[in-house]
């Protein structure tokens, strides 16, 4: 905590002239726009922990789209009981780290391949059950009364990621965040030190699925209806994989660069048809890997650092 109030009293001024801007859109910008800064800041906020759980304990999910999709669960049948938006959004990501609780009991004990495969396999069930019972609302969906405006679900996603960021820079600069450091560089020297490898990957599991639920809590407010080939297709599970691959592994701005850069693609190449999409971001990741192993992110910190290296030189 006393780092992050001493990074904020040297650059504070910046980050609050940056939120006040952030906030300012709704005055100005057009719907559009609005929606596609809204969408940015949901898979910020997902990227987040699907990076966490990607970098901190070396476990690829390949079906946290299942974790999407019960947040946006909880978000709808939350709303049709007249539950106000920012609860409803709290209870979805609260929901969905239950259900993680027993989940990453079982699966956090497989690894690797094992652990990807499981996760798939999980969102392949959850996706065929949805499908199965009228409780859900089957291939119809669940028809939804969501009369929120874009101004308001704007606001209150710029909110959320802001918290979720303060939270994920507080907790990489803590003695939580250099113990899952140690664990994601070697688990056997981790081991050695005492430490309680299957807590530490259980608690980033579940804050992971946490914020998964939150993004599809507030995915859903968007809706009219909630379809589940919208939550648990595997355009989402792409979509995560590309925010974070692209805009950098590990590490948090990357994250946000990697939404953004996803969303704006796609609204970009909205008018295509969906194999002519998927083709172009296939291309924009083999580009990014081949001359960008570290991302956006990852790019721009080297030219930084070069530059930087330059400048003294030359004084």
């Amino acid at each position: 905590m006393n780092f992050a109030l001493l990074a904020f009293k040297k650059r504070g001024w910046i980050w609050i002239l940056i939120a006040l801007f952030l906030f300012s859109l709704p005055l100005f910008m057009n719907e559009m726009y609005l929606k596609i800064l809204f969408n940015i800041a949901v898979w910020a906020i997902i990227a987040l922990g699907f990076d966490m759980l990607l970098t901190k304990c070396g476990l690829l999910s390949l079906g946290h789209t299942f974790f999407y999709a019960s947040g946006a669960y909880f978000s709808a049948y939350a709303q049709l009981f007249n539950i106000h938006l920012i609860p409803s959004i709290l209870i979805a990501g609260l929901g969905t780290a239950l259900i993680a609780l027993p989940l990453g009991l079982i699966t956090l004990k497989l690894r690797g391949f094992y652990f990807a495969m499981a996760t798939l396999g999980l969102a392949e069930i959850a996706h065929l059950a949805i499908r199965a019972f009228v409780l859900f609302g089957g291939d119809v969906g669940l028809w939804l009364s969501s009369d929120y405006s874009i101004e308001t679900l704007y606001i209150v996603a710029m909110v959320a990621l802001c918290v979720t960021l303060f939270i994920c820079y507080i907790s990489e600069n803590s003695k939580f965040g250099l113990k899952i450091k140690t664990i994601s560089m070697d688990e056997e020297a981790a081991k050695s030190i005492g430490l309680n490898i299957a807590r530490y990957k259980l608690y980033t599991f579940l804050f992971s699925t946490f914020l998964a639920g939150l993004g599809g809590g507030l995915a859903v407010s968007e809706h009219t209806v909630l379809l589940p080939s919208t939550f648990l297709s595997s355009t989402s599970s792409f979509k995560m994989i590309m925010a974070t691959l692209i805009g950098g592994m590990g590490a948090i701005p990357g994250q946000v660069i990697g939404a953004a850069f996803v969303i704006s693609t796609e609204a970009i190449f909205a008018m295509f048809i969906a194999d002519v999409k998927f083709i172009i971001f296939g291309l924009i990741l083999i580009a990014v890997i081949l001359f960008f192993p570290g991302g956006i992110y990852g790019g721009i910190y080297k030219f930084w650092l070069l530059y930087s290296l330059r400048k003294s030189k030359k004084a």
